[in-house]
C-alpha cells in the first residue's frame, strides 16, 4: 500500500470517529477521492465479516441493577433465559457471484443471440442470391423465347413465299474484282403481287459500333432502300419486310453508318440482278 493510500485510510478512520465524512469529502482531489470512496464503503462492511458474540446471561439483570430499575428481581429469571438469536451475517462474497453467474449468463445469451442473428443474415443473403439467379433464369428463359417466336414468324413467312408459284428469288454474290466481304452471299426471295420479300444472308461481317448493313432496290437506275439490319458474329441473317417497290431491277447490300442516307455513303457488299421463279 503507498504511502498515499495510507493518508487516505487514516483520514476515512478519522472521519469515522468524528462524524464528518460529508466533509472530507469535496476536499479531496479528484484522483483519490475514487479510493476514498471505496475505503468508505470497505469500513461499512467490515461488520458483517465478525463472528456473532452471545451476551452473557447475567448480563440484562446487571444493566437493570445499575439502573436502579424495578425488574431487579428477575436476575434470577434472566440467569436462566435463553441466549438472544442474532442472524448469521451474509458474506459480501454471496452477492458478488451471484451477480458474476447473471453476468456470465447474460453473456452466453447475448452471444448465442448474436450467432443467431448471423446465421439468419447470411442466410437472408443467400436467398436473395438464389432468388436473383432465379430470376435471371427466368429473364434469359423468357429471352429465348421471344427469340424463338421471332424466328418461327420469319421462317413461316419465308415458307409462304417459297410455297407460292409466283415467288422469285434473286442471288446476291460480291460485287467487283477485289470485294471487301468475298466469302458473302445471300437470296432475295420475293412476291411482287403482294410487295412481300425475304433476306437471307450468310457470312457476313459483324457490325461495328455504329454501323449497319441496308438493303437497297435498285429502280429505274435509282436506289430504293430497304430495310436496315445488323449482323452478329456466327449468327446467320434472315428478315422478311413488306414495301416492295414495283419495277426494280436489281438488289443490293451495302454498309455504311447508320445516320447515312444513300448508299454512295458506305460500301457496296453484295449485288445480284438475276431472279429465277420458284418452281
Amino acid at each position: 500500500m503507498s504511502r498515499n493510500e495510507d493518508q487516505i485510510l487514516e483520514e476515512v478512520l478519522r472521519a469515522l470517529e468524528s462524524s464528518e465524512l460529508s466533509e472530507l469529502a469535496p476536499d479531496l482531489p479528484p484522483e483519490d477521492l475514487e479510493l476514498w470512496r471505496e475505503y468508505t464503503e470497505l469500513t461499512g462492511l467490515l461488520p458483517l465479516a465478525l463472528e456473532p458474540v452471545v451476551p452473557r446471561p447475567e448480563c440484562r439483570a446487571e444493566i437493570l441493577s445499575l439502573l436502579g430499575s424495578e425488574e431487579a428481581p428477575v436476575r434470577a429469571e434472566a440467569a436462566s433465559a435463553a441466549p438472544l438469536p442474532f442472524p448469521t451475517p451474509v458474506p459480501a462474497t454471496r452477492t458478488h457471484r451471484v451477480l458474476l453467474a447473471l453476468a456470465a449468463t447474460l453473456a452466453i445469451a447475448v452471444l448465442g443471440l448474436g450467432t443467431f442473428t448471423t446465421w439468419l443474415y447470411r442466410d437472408h443473403l443467400r436467398q436473395a442470391d438464389l432468388i436473383a439467379e432465379i430470376q435471371d433464369r427466368i429473364d434469359q428463359s423468357r429471352s429465348r423465347e421471344d427469340v424463338l417466336l421471332a424466328s418461327q414468324v420469319k421462317y413461316k413467312r419465308l415458307r409462304t413465299l417459297v410455297s407460292t408459284r409466283r415467288t422469285r428469288v434473286c442471288r446476291l454474290r460480291p460485287i467487283g474484282e477485289s470485294p471487301s466481304q468475298p466469302v458473302a452471299r445471300g437470296l432475295v426471295y420475293f412476291d411482287a403481287e403482294r410487295q412481300d420479300y425475304f433476306l437471307s444472308a450468310l457470312d457476313l461481317a459483324p457490325c461495328e459500333q455504329g454501323y449497319a448493313y441496308r438493303l437497297w432496290f435498285i429502280v429505274n437506275g435509282r436506289p430504293v432502300g430497304g430495310v436496315t439490319f445488323h449482323v452478329k458474329a456466327g449468327v446467320p441473317t434472315a428478315l422478311g419486310s413488306g414495301g416492295l417497290p414495283p419495277g426494280f431491277t436489281a438488289i443490293m447490300v451495302t454498309y455504311q453508318r447508320e445516320t447515312a442516307e444513300g448508299p454512295d455513303e458506305g460500301v457496296q457488299i453484295l449485288y445480284g440482278d438475276q431472279a429465277e421463279e420458284m418452281l
